[in-house]
């Protein structure tokens, strides 16, 4: 990832984006500068909530390393 900014990544086998999941991500956000959260799961809808990305693992997957 030269050139973009640290991610930060969570992965959670729950089909669902739930605003609880990113919770920990958010946290250590607050103290950092030029970062990127992902939760990735399994489910099949993305979604963005308080700055935590919620991607379904594949297309979170490339969106990080592509």
């Amino acid at each position: 990832r030269p050139g973009r900014p640290t991610a930060l990544v969570e992965i959670k086998s729950s089909t669902k984006n739930e605003r609880e999941h990113g919770s920990r991500l958010r946290d250590i956000m607050k103290g950092m500068k030029k970062i990127e959260a992902f939760v990735l799961n399994n489910g099949s809808v993305a979604t963005d909530i308080d700055g935590v990305r919620y991607r379904p693992w594949r297309e979170g997957l490339a969106q990080i390393f592509g």
